[in-house]
């Protein structure tokens, strides 16, 4: 008994062990990671103050400044395509105020009445904090709107989403882009299928004309036999005639 309660009591002495070690792996990992990451981070400081101290503080600045104004840009028109594309397919159609489930365009605005590029921003109202969310429900196109920094935001358009229709025109497409996928691969199959009985025929064809028909042969065999029995036979008979006279 005494035994066996010592036996157990090193087994989980043992597995605790074991857990510790590698609990101890795992955070020795983590900070490898965090090591490594910093020293990364710290390389790149690095390269960015020579490159500021080599091109000079404003040119970087405003080479960073224009790298996000073009991703802005890009976002907008993008956006804006999304928008466009909605109303092509008749889910989305413009309204006179923001309602819960409204898409709201508009523009940030400086104190000076001067417009932030890219000039459009555009977001459906159920991404708005609630803090804000509140001041734009009911709210009309032209509508401006208190925001941080001594700024305010122009309302510029409004939509309204059918989302049922939405709903229906995405199912509508996913079950055409099915059939015309599961068209597509019965015409390959059948394709296939077609060219591999071709490769079939073309075999049986090579294979019969590189070999003599029994017809042929057994006619050639019997012109032989009959050649042959022709001349004997004819042999024969001349010999007979001569002897008789």
């Amino acid at each position: 008994m005494a035994n066996d309660l010592a036996g157990t009591q090193k087994k989980l002495s043992e597995r605790v062990e074991g857990i510790e070690s590698g609990f101890v792996r795992v955070l020795q990992g983590i900070n490898d990671r965090f090591s490594k990451s910093d020293a990364k981070l710290a390389e790149f400081n690095e390269v960015l103050q020579v490159l500021v101290e080599l091109v000079g503080k404003e040119d970087v600045v405003a080479a960073v400044n224009d790298k996000r104004l073009a991703k802005a840009q890009a976002d907008a028109d993008a956006e804006k395509a999304a928008l466009e594309r909605g109303i092509a397919d008749g889910y989305v159609s413009p309204v006179d105020t923001v309602g819960e489930r409204s898409i709201v365009v508009g523009c940030f605005m400086g104190s000076d009445g001067s417009v932030d590029l890219p000039g459009r921003v555009q977001f459906p109202l159920t991404q708005v904090a609630d803090a804000f969310k509140d001041k734009f429900m009911g709210s009309t196109v032209g509508t401006t709107i208190p925001a941080e920094n001594g700024k305010t935001f122009k309302i510029l358009e409004i939509y309204a989403v059918d989302e049922e229709k939405a709903k229906a025109l995405v199912e509508s497409r996913n079950s055409a882009m099915a059939s015309a996928t599961a068209s597509a691969t019965a015409d390959a199959t059948s394709a296939a299928g077609a060219a591999a009985g071709a490769d079939e025929v073309s075999d049986g064809q090579t294979t019969d004309t590189s070999t003599t028909p029994p017809q042929a042969s057994n006619a050639a065999e019997g012109g032989g036999n009959t050649g042959d029995a022709t001349g004997e036979t004819t042999g024969e008979t001349t010999g007979e005639t001569t002897a008789g006279a």
